[in-house]
C-alpha cells in the first residue's frame, strides 16, 4: 500500500527492507527503484504515512554537526538498505563503491559482553552480500566521510597544539 512502510523478510531470514510506497510487479517481488529478486517476500505494515514523515522530518532537522550526522546516515542506511546494527557498525569506508553506489557487507561487530565487542564474519554465508544506494544515500555518506575526515583533522592539530607547549 502506499500509505505504509512496509518490511519484507527473505524467506531464508536475509535482511529485512523497510520501504516506502512499495509497488509489487506482480510477481511476488516488490520494485523501487530497482528489484528485490528471488525473494518470498511477507508484509507487515509498521508505521503509516504521516507518522513517517513526522520521523524524517525530525532526522532531517537534526543539527549538521559530525555527531548527529552520523546518527542521520545509521538510520538511513538501516531504513533505506535493510543492513542490521551490527553490519553498519563494522562498515569501513572502503566498503563502499562510490561510483557503483554499492555497498559490500562482508563483516558484523558482535557483541561478546556488555564491556568487549569484535568484528567479524557475519554468522552465515548468506549474509555476505553486495547492496545498492540511492543518489541521496550515497550524498550523505560522502558528506558524512568529510567531516568524518576534517573532524580528525582538528583532533590532531589540537594533539599538535598541546605538544608545542
Amino acid at each position: 500500500s502506499k500509505e505504509e512502510i512496509v518490511l519484507f523478510r527473505g524467506a531464508e531470514g536475509c535482511g529485512m527492507f523497510a520501504l516506502v510506497g512499495a509497488e509489487s510487479d506482480g510477481e511476488g517481488a516488490f520494485v523501487i527503484g530497482g528489484e528485490i529478486q528471488g525473494m518470498e517476500l511477507y508484509h507487515y505494515p509498521i508505521i503509516q504515512e504521516e507518522q513517517l514523515k513526522k520521523l524524517l522530518k525530525a532526522i532531517d532537522d537534526l543539527p549538521d554537526n559530525y555527531s548527529e550526522l552520523k546518527h542521520r546516515a545509521i538510520f538511513y542506511l538501516t531504513l533505506m538498505t535493510g543492513m542490521r546494527k551490527g553490519e553498519v557498525s563494522a562498515l569501513r569506508w572502503s566498503d563502499i563503491d562510490w561510483d557503483e553506489k554499492k555497498i559490500c557487507i562482508q563483516r558484523s561487530v558482535k557483541y561478546v559482553s556488555s564491556r568487549c565487542t569484535e568484528v567479524s564474519n557475519p554468522k552465515m554465508d548468506k549474509s555476505i552480500r553486495t547492496v545498492y544506494i540511492s543518489d541521496f544515500l550515497s550524498q550523505l555518506l560522502e558528506q558524512l566521510k568529510r567531516k568524518q575526515i576534517k573532524s580528525a583533522l582538528c583532533v590532531l592539530n589540537s594533539v599538535r597544539m598541546l605538544y608545542k607547549k
